[in-house]
């Protein structure tokens, strides 16, 4: 059987996701409570909508299941080398560490946000450079939201300017494509006036990452 695709099945392949949403954040309920009710509306319309047998959706429960098994293991082990190093105070050794190497503050969010989550991401990626980082940065005074956004914003800069330079042909990568403009942009980005610029930025707008501190 042919299944149209359009607008209608489009929004009800997303309808599970969307549910799942709207009842842990409107309604605040629990994982385990909105997981089920977004399974049991995945199934109904994998049946009736989407003609799936019970061949396909046991193998993909399966396949879900697996999965999530992968990324739970990953997740775990980041909390607990949180929990781990929280207890033995060792954010508060690394912080005071990186006060004494770094007493510029934005160098030191550099350091915090950027470096050393580029190293846990590379060596474990996942959660762990949110969990690890969002305390250090937290505890030099950043606010918490920043601390959760600076960390994987970061961290993404790799994959990105990789991905630019495969499309852009550089040393190393085979693809050589990309319009004009793109080359301007890469150009733009590998140019050291360009990281000027975003220091100078930084500099101004540090305070709205930064808590003000007292008397300042």
């Amino acid at each position: 059987m042919n299944i149209p695709v359009n607008l209608f099945t489009w929004a009800m392949a997303f309808l599970p996701i969307i549910a799942l949403i709207i009842l842990m954040i409107k309604f605040h309920w629990g994982a385990t409570e909105a997981a089920a009710v977004g399974l049991m509306i995945t199934v109904v319309t994998g049946v009736f909508l989407f003609k799936a047998g019970v061949t396909v959706i046991a193998a993909e429960s399966a396949k879900g299941i697996w999965n999530a098994l992968i990324i739970l293991i990953i997740v775990w082990t980041a909390i607990l080398l949180y929990q781990v190093g929280d207890e033995a105070k060792a954010f508060l050794v690394i912080r005071d560490g990186m006060r004494k190497l770094l007493p510029n503050e934005l160098l030191l969010v550099f350091a915090m946000g950027w470096v050393i989550e580029s190293f846990l991401q590379g060596i474990t990626g996942f959660g762990v450079p949110v969990a690890v980082g969002a305390p250090l940065l937290i505890g030099i005074g950043v606010q918490p939201i920043w601390a959760v956004i600076i960390p994987p914003a970061w961290t993404g800069l790799g994959k990105y300017l990789r991905n630019t330079g495969r499309c852009m042909g550089f040393p190393g990568h085979e693809r050589k494509s990309g319009s004009r403009k793109q080359r301007i942009l890469i150009n733009c980005i590998l140019d050291r006036r360009f990281y000027l610029v975003l220091e100078r930025c930084g500099r101004s707008c540090g305070m709205l990452v930064l808590r003000k501190r007292q008397g300042c």
